[in-house]
């Protein structure tokens, strides 16, 4: 069985943020999702998982970040796909970092870049991943709020 192909894949999406910013990931062009394209952090929740401990696992696996530098965590919402051979939910979530954190890359196999950028920034990347200008639309004004009162 593969999440999103022959069952119905739950994943996270993490809109870490800190000072303004958020912290963004560039996927290597190798990878089956998201080949070339900036994206916040996030990954498919796995069996017998909670969602939120899945938010924290993948954050840590993906930038270095451990749990502890969280000083909250607000659910943003959800999104859910039907089409194209995959069903699949994705809940957002932000979370504010205590400090700013020198991010790693942590999986080169599958990340080629990390940084932190704003979210005016974040929307004039031309390779942005398809799926966030739907998200955006549906959850950007919460996100900015927080973002920008950082």
């Amino acid at each position: 069985m593969h999440p999103w192909l022959d069952h119905i894949g739950i994943a996270t999406v993490s809109w870490m943020y800190h000072g303004g910013e958020i912290l963004m990931n560039l996927a290597w062009e190798g990878v089956r999702d998201n080949a070339g394209l900036w994206r916040p952090l996030g990954g498919v929740v796995e069996y017998g998982e909670t969602i939120e401990r899945a938010l924290f696992r993948e954050m840590e696996e993906e930038s270095g970040i451990p749990e502890s530098m969280i000083a909250e965590t607000t659910l943003l919402g959800y999104q859910e796909k039907i089409g194209d051979g995959a069903h699949w939910i994705l809940f957002f979530y932000a979370m504010r970092v205590r400090e700013r954190w020198h991010e790693r890359i942590t999986e080169p196999d599958k990340v080629v870049d990390m940084r932190w950028m704003t979210l005016d920034e974040i929307l004039a990347l031309p390779d942005l991943h398809t799926n966030l200008p739907v998200a955006l639309s549906l959850h950007g004004a919460k996100l900015r709020a927080l973002v920008e009162s950082s």
